[in-house]
């Protein structure tokens, strides 16, 4: 397929596909490779990954290659060739993920990788005190400690703060300012997530992502999908749109619901300093109006304000 047109979803073009060795040495697999996978979850604060590829000249053994490597990276969808729409990202090896043996003189390798700032984080502990907002302290992190020159998408928070941390990974101490004290200075809400994408870092509520305009709609039907043609050709946008496999989650466990306040919690604060405490409450069904669920940012109208709790009222 000619590197100007798309012909199937998810067909890609691998512009360059280096591994840096721990001594310095490069080595080009652009013309080697036979599969790479990327992963974002916003769940995950950093992106991850394996690549696989040809070995014919025993690279494996003759580097070596031990999982301690740089990974380069240039990839782009065929017609693709403006800069934002080129993935050029520097990944760490972390792992070899499994070795094939395809002939006496070939095999297929796979490494896993990750980003640099994952390898970053598991090296480093934080023994100081931040000022600031949760959400200029999560920025200095990112830049200072994760050394990383990404983009960063951020919500801002409010306060100013002052925390002191001690023997803590710079990852720890971000999820415990989403988990528990970052609020949104727009929504006023606590629901932090911090991951990366493509794109860059983000720190971001739930109400920011679901106020995001769609990017794509997918389809679960068995219409079109990968036996649809059009004039000899496959139907890319409609592969692409088709949901190959998915599953449902199990539902909500109203006993450890309880346990974990999810119908209502009571929070005592007590400030030494100044000798007083404060007492503050959630009702889950009293906030429930006040707080807004995706369907509160609905596009097409049909569904916007039309929320109702998922739990049931009854004592």
């Amino acid at each position: 397929m000619a590197e100007d047109t798309i012909g199937t979803a998810g067909e890609f073009v691998i512009d360059l596909a280096e591994i840096i060795t721990v001594d310095g040495s490069v080595q080009n697999l652009s013309n080697k490779v036979i599969n790479v996978t990327i992963f974002e979850d916003i769940e995950n604060p950093f992106l991850s990954g394996n690549i696989s590829f040809i070995d014919d000249h025993n690279i494996q053994n003759l580097l070596p290659l031990i999982g301690q490597e740089l990974l380069k990276l240039k990839i782009r969808t065929p017609s693709m060739k403006k800069p934002d729409e080129i993935i050029d990202s520097l990944f760490y090896i972390k792992s070899l993920a499994s070795t094939l043996e395809v002939n006496a003189y070939k095999k297929i390798i796979s490494f896993e990788f990750i980003s640099l700032e994952g390898m970053e984080n598991r090296r480093k502990t934080m023994h100081r005190t931040l000022t600031g907002t949760f959400s200029s302290m999560v920025e200095t992190i990112l830049r200072t400690d994760l050394k990383s020159t990404k983009d960063f998408y951020v919500d801002p928070t409010v306060g100013i703060k002052k925390v002191v941390a001690t023997e803590i990974s710079p990852l720890k101490f971000i999820k415990s300012i989403c988990q528990q004290q970052a609020v949104s200075q727009k929504f006023g809400s606590p629901t932090y997530m911090f991951f990366e994408t493509l794109e860059g870092y983000h720190f971001r509520t739930l109400e920011s992502l679901y106020q995001g305009t769609s990017v794509m709609e997918y389809t679960a039907d068995n219409e079109g999908g990968f036996t649809e043609r059009k004039r000899g050709y496959s139907n890319v946008l409609t592969e692409l749109n088709k949901i190959r496999r998915f599953s449902i989650k199990m539902g909500n466990d109203s006993l450890s619901d309880s346990i974990n306040g999810a119908y209502g919690s009571n929070v005592i604060t007590h400030d030494i300093f100044n000798k007083t405490y404060s007492q503050t409450g959630y009702n889950y069904f009293k906030s429930f109006e006040k707080e807004k669920h995706i369907n509160f940012f609905d596009d097409d109208g049909e569904s916007r304000g039309k929320q109702s709790p998922i739990f049931s009222a009854v004592a």
